[in-house]
This record gives structure tokens, sequence and C-alpha cells, in this order.
């Protein structure tokens, strides 16, 4: 074989062995896919779209810090360098470098002013760093350029609810439907929001436990509209919505739905009701535990302990996509722990090992939660408690539509319920909002909060103030 020849048959293998690579990454078979791609770029270190893939395979793997190496390796090579910038944006943003991210986002744009994909990422980047006003002209750039950009309008719905701008917000918000179609395949229209008249709706979860628990204060506003309502949800649920006020059926997914007519999905409530932030349907409570239940609870928890009862809640589920800036570690808590009179309660059903770090008996923390079986009975313990304190999760949200005193711990970046610079929520009263002055401190978050309650305890604690 010719020199020519040889290197015809070396461009070839190396051309072939990226697009199965290509392939199986698009399979989702990522073991294999980096197993090619690591032999090409040893084989031939230049090639940026390997480098490229593999950062994607590592940063969907969970290894950010070698994702981010494959992406500066992609830059390097100086092909296409702006798709490497905006992947690097996205490793080093889920790794909590905002600023890092922006950075490379803007870097991004400035090889390709028209990359919507970035204009989108950046949006977001500075919505973290609650810059709304840039961040909203971006979305809308990214929208500007690609008008069925469905994730660039769903974002641009958090920034507008997070500022307070509810009208376009809840219009935006319906682009989810877009984004990831509803999971409950219908065949009865979608409700618009007109009386029923008799007829029947389906009102379902389409999203996590605290979304479902927000958007239920809704459902008596839907049985107003002179129909039956049917809900259906997480098994984990079904026994506390039975409690909702004009509800005439629960439904656990799975099992037999009774007939209806219409149906709409929780989430979109607040548009067809025009919410704004004055007119947020805020009676409460709006969820009850059954006296059996509490007194269940009343028991177990008396016999334990005469001080003041404190819920704690440090850890959201470890699938959510913001885990990692929303949730804490437990022995943060420990000054908390050691104050005299106070008995920590933990509301934590799941813990997951990132943020474990000290047991539950070290800090002196109580625990019933492996008797726990479902929404029901922790809306039971939640009853017999005098305050609750929770990271950004089911069980705040549970205490504030239980109408209970509820402390709520933030990142500096927050979801958009909670809104920017307010210690207070329109959408539980009872609630009192602690957040983050930096990104990741929670240290003096819970500083404020010991404070905080040690002030209430030398007032007695009264139990009128939140």
């Amino acid at each position: 074989m010719c020199a020519q020849d040889e290197e015809r048959f070396s461009s070839h293998m190396l051309t072939s062995r990226f697009y199965l690579g290509l392939q199986l990454y698009q399979q989702g078979k990522l073991d294999e896919a980096a197993v090619q791609l690591q032999t090409l770029v040893a084989l031939c270190p230049d090639i940026a779209d390997a480098h490229n893939i593999l950062g994607s395979i590592y940063q969907q793997k969970g290894d950010l810090e070698e994702a981010i190496a494959s992406y500066l390796k992609a830059i390097n090579c100086g092909t296409d360098a702006y798709m490497a910038y905006n992947n690097l944006g996205c490793a080093l943003r889920l790794r909590g470098d905002v600023e890092g991210a922006t950075a490379a986002y803007r870097k991004s744009l400035e090889i390709n002013p028209d990359f919507p994909a970035a204009m989108n990422n950046l949006g977001t980047a500075l919505r973290d760093q609650g810059c709304l006003d840039e961040s909203i002209a971006w979305y809308r750039k990214a929208i500007q350029l690609n008008p069925d950009f469905a994730e660039a309008h769903w974002n641009l719905s958090f920034a507008l609810l997070l500022k307070g701008d509810y009208e376009e917000g809840w219009e935006e918000y319906e682009w989810i439907w877009k984004l990831k179609p509803p999971m409950r395949n219908l065949p009865q229209p979608r409700w618009d929001g007109t009386a029923l008249k008799g007829k029947s709706i389906l009102v379902y979860a389409e999203q996590g436990f605290g979304d479902v628990i927000q958007f239920a204060r809704y459902i008596p506003l839907v049985a107003e509209r002179e129909g039956t309502v049917i809900v259906g949800c997480q098994r984990e649920l079904k026994d506390l919505l039975r409690s909702v006020q004009g509800v005439t059926f629960v439904v656990a997914f799975g099992e037999r739905v009774p007939v209806f007519h219409v149906q709409c999905p929780l989430p979109s409530l607040p548009r067809l009701f025009k919410t704004t932030l004055d007119s947020i349907p805020d009676s409460m409570p709006y969820l009850h535990a059954d006296r059996a239940t509490v007194e269940k609870w009343k028991k177990r928890i008396g016999a334990r302990t005469s001080a003041l009862k404190v819920g704690l809640a440090w850890a959201g589920s470890a699938g959510h996509l913001n885990d990692y800036n929303r949730s804490c570690r437990l022995d943060l808590f420990l000054p908390i722990a050691r104050m005299p009179g106070v008995q920590l309660i933990s509301l934590q059903k799941e813990i997951p090992p990132r943020w474990a770090s000290d047991s539950l008996s070290q800090l002196h923390v109580l625990d019933f939660m492996d008797e726990v079986e479902n929404f029901l009975d922790t809306a039971g313990i939640i009853e017999n408690l005098d305050i609750v304190i929770s990271v950004d999760t089911a069980v705040a949200h549970l205490a504030g539509a239980l109408g209970k005193r509820v402390w709520t711990l933030l990142p500096y970046a927050p979801d958009w319920r909670w809104m920017l610079h307010r210690e207070d929520s329109p959408w539980y009263p009872t609630m009192r909002l602690f957040r983050q002055p930096s990104p990741g401190d929670w240290k003096s978050v819970i500083v404020r909060v010991q404070s905080v309650l040690e002030d209430l305890m030398g007032k007695g604690f009264n139990k009128g103030v939140v």
C-alpha cells in the first residue's frame, strides 16, 4: 500500500470511528460511545467535534470536571468553537460557577452572534445572578431568531414570574407543553376556564410534589364553575388532596379514572384564572390533616419531647435539576440543634448521601420518617410542630398550605415563585423567606435563622408571629 493509500485509509478509519461514536451517543449508549471517541482523540487529538461529544457524555454521567476539560480541548482545536463555549458554559453553571458560565456564553456569541441556544443559556445565567432585565432581553432575542424555541419561551416565563409580571409570565409558561407534552395523553378537550355546567373535569399533576401542593389552591375555584372535580396525582399525595374543598374524587396515577368531559393540568390553572400578584388565592389553610392522623402523631412526638418542636427539611429530591443549589448539608444546622429548649424533628423522607454528612442521632434530631407512609402523615407531624424550617422543597409548600409557621431557606438564585428581595411570600401568608446573600452561602442563612429564632424564643414565641 502506497503512502497516499495509507493516508486515505487512516482518514477513512478516523471518520468511521467518529461516526460510530456519534451514532452510539445518539442512541444513548454513552459508555460505548466514549470508548470510540477516546480512542479517536488519542489517535488524532485535534478533532473538535469528538472532544465536544465527549464533554457531553461526561456531563450526562455527572463528571463535570472531565466535561469541562473536554470542552476546553474542543475550544483549543479552534473549529466551531462557539458550540464548545456554549457547552462549557452549561457545565460551569451546573458546577455552580455562574460567572464563568456567563463569560463562556458571551464568548460563544462573540463568535456566532446569531446563536439562539447561547442566548437562551446566557439569559438563564443572568437570571441566576438576579439580572432580570438583561436576562429577559436575551430570551427575547433568542425567540426573535427562533419563534418556536420552546425552551427560551419557558425560561422567559420564569424570569417574568420572578420579576412579578404574571400576565405575560403565565402565557409564556404554557410553552412547557411544547417542550415536554403532557404525560397524560388524553383525548378529552382541554378546559378553557368557562363554566362547566354540571360536566366533570380531571385536574391532574404534571410536575413535582411541591408544584402540586402549590397549585392545589385552585381546585376550589374550579369547583365553583359548577362541575364535578376529579383530581389525578401521585400516590403519595392522594390521601392529602382529598381534604381540598370542592374535590369529588382523587385518583392516583395508574388507577381507574371516573368518566370526565374536560381536562386540565394543574400548572395551567393560574393562567386560566388570570392570576396576578394581587389575586393569588391565599385562603389558608387549603390542605388539612384529619384528626385521627394528627392525634396519632401528637402521641408519638409528645412522648419524646416537651421542647420547642422545630421541623427540619434540608434537602430536596436528588433528581431535581437544581438540587445542588437548593439543598444543603445537615451539619450546618448544628448551631440550631444545640439551642437550649429546641428539639429538631426530621421531615426528610429521603436523605440523599450528598447531604447526609452527619447522622441525625449526632445532632439529636428526632426522626419518625420511617413510619411515614405519605404526605398525609407528614401533614399530621407538621400540625404538631411549632415551626417548620425547610429548603425549597415540598415540605415548605406543605407547611404553608397547612397554614403553619414556616421559614423557607432559599439559594441566591431562587425559583420563580419566591421572587426577589422580599422576606414574605404572596403564595403563603405564614411563610418567611431567608435568602443566601451570595451563591452557596448557607452558613449566613442559618446564622440569621438562629438569630431570629432566639429572638422569638426570648419573646415567648408568639404563635401568631411569622
